[in-house]
């Protein structure tokens, strides 16, 4: 009776997490098409510093290897960075699976940035360094650096983060403006 006890417990923790399960299947599918990416890139490049225009002016796919963090910082002290990545992700899987993120909005944000992670986390343990490989020039001198599939991924779930605090802080401030004013018609 305690295993079958076990067991339907286990399919309702299952059924209530059916969101963060699928968050996480994309957070592989995502760290799966960086990985190719990079080997795609280290395979078919003849050299480090070799470019390859997509789109003349715009797009080139440069093979660089990043031993550092974000756009290079941190050249040298990969444990910092490392370390930082473990926690990052380890921390995100759990709460996700602990369904401490609530949200749909947070857990594709938590899904971004934990693919994100282990994509870069996997060059860094295996490599020693990150491949980055997308070279966009559409902003001249103002953008020089070179970055991956999985820093986009990263990207793109820090400024989801950024988007849900404004725009919960938005309707905080809203909030409390509706209760001050409804308060001060009470009074009169």
């Amino acid at each position: 009776m305690t295993k079958q006890k076990n067991a339907i417990d286990f399919i309702g923790w299952l059924k209530s997490r059916k969101v963060e399960l699928i968050a996480l299947m994309v957070s592989a599918l995502l760290v799966v098409i960086d990985q190719i990416t990079k080997l795609l890139v280290e395979s078919n490049f003849q050299y480090v510093g070799e470019t390859l225009p997509i789109i003349k002016g715009v797009l080139n796919f440069t093979y660089i290897r990043n031993d550092g963090a974000v756009f290079g910082s941190l050249s040298g002290k990969p444990y910092i960075f490392n370390t930082i990545t473990v926690i990052i992700v380890v921390l995100g899987v759990a709460a996700l699976l602990l369904g401490k993120i609530k949200g749909k909005w947070l857990i594709w944000t938590a899904s971004l940035v934990i693919g994100g992670g282990i994509g870069n986390m996997i060059d860094r343990f295996r490599l020693k360094y990150v491949i980055d490989f997308i070279d966009v020039k559409l902003f001249g001198k103002l953008w020089v650096w070179v970055f991956n599939f999985a820093d986009c991924c990263v990207v793109v779930g820090c400024i989801m983060l950024i988007i849900y605090f404004v725009a919960d802080t938005v309707k905080d401030v809203k909030k409390s403006k509706a209760q001050k004013a409804s308060k001060g018609d009470r009074d009169v």
